[in-house]
């Protein structure tokens, strides 16, 4: 099941990078759920088409992953996220994602708690179309 439970959902280019091909390395992405995240459950954050957020494919490691004000990271035990790109014509959709939460513990994350992180991306060449240049997140329940 799909969860439609955001609390808070904010993405913030800190440094006011905008120009096309531009590094920017300080893209810091909050979440907050209403409801718990369960052991099971799935986070995906989608990044605009052409934001490429992976710095290794191979290894599927998101681009400078930060968890910020936790230590190790939000899901110590799951570990960090993973990050993915489908290449496809108009520049890659890549997300980024915790996929089978499992920290031994009910609930894994408490609700209406941030989980604060930042990744690195470039600026794709041309501003994408307005139905592309949006980030998405969903929380899929692991129960079902």
């Amino acid at each position: 099941a799909i969860n439609n439970d955001l609390w808070r959902f904010t993405v913030e280019n800190k440094l006011q990078e905008f120009n096309g091909n531009k590094q920017v390395n300080d893209v810091e992405i909050v979440l907050s759920f209403r409801d718990h995240v369960k052991d099971d459950d799935d986070i995906v954050v989608y990044a605009p088409r052409g934001f490429d957020i992976v710095s290794n494919p191979e290894m599927d490691q998101c681009d400078n992953y930060r968890p910020v004000g936790a230590s190790p990271d939000w899901f110590p035990f799951t570990g960090a996220p993973e990050c993915k790109c489908d290449e496809v014509t108009n520049g890659p959709l890549c997300r980024l994602e915790w996929v089978g939460i499992r920290e031994g513990q009910d609930p894994a994350f408490a609700q209406k708690q941030d989980i604060r992180f930042k990744v690195a991306t470039r600026n794709p060449p041309k501003t994408p179309s307005i139905t592309d240049n949006y980030w998405k997140v969903k929380h899929f329940s692991g129960t079902g």
